[in-house]
């Protein structure tokens, strides 16, 4: 019985051991939403937003969106010359538990989506240590 106690104790030792190493360093997710500009004019719009869910920075050097389907050379979607005040600005220091967004006219993505004849689009990063990050798919028209 206190062996079986001692074995159960141990595994939720290293189970906490374990998730306190995994979030010690930058975990970086990143998602797309639709929504609309809080102030001004009614602008609907895309939100790219990167969310640095461990404790360590992390360095945001570049993002886009990435068109699924459609043709092989429409790769990357660099959406920097359309983003409107009140994005963050490009390179980012992501602090741990903190989060950067960037905000896209939803015409300027819809207009993209019509030429290469897609309708969702991935976001995704470029981290300074080089790794790239994928969010999931949303559907724009």
């Amino acid at each position: 019985m206190v062996a079986a106690a001692a074995l159960v104790l141990s595994i939720i030792g290293l189970v906490v051991q374990w998730l306190t190493w995994s979030r010690s360093g930058a975990v970086i997710a990143v998602e797309a939403s639709h929504g609309i500009l809080p102030a001004g004019p009614v602008t609907r719009i895309v939100t790219v937003t990167a969310l640095n869910k461990g404790r360590g920075p992390a360095q945001i050097t570049s993002w886009w969106l990435e068109p699924i389907g459609g043709p092989s050379e429409a790769k990357k979607w660099w959406m920097g010359n359309t983003v409107l005040r009140g994005s963050d600005d490009l390179p980012v220091l992501v602090d741990g538990e903190h989060r950067v967004s960037w905000l896209v006219p939803l015409e300027a993505v819809e207009s993209s989506c019509r030429q290469w004849k897609v309708a969702r689009v991935r976001p995704c990063l470029s981290l300074g240590s080089g790794r790239e990050v994928r969010g999931k798919p949303i559907k724009i028209v």
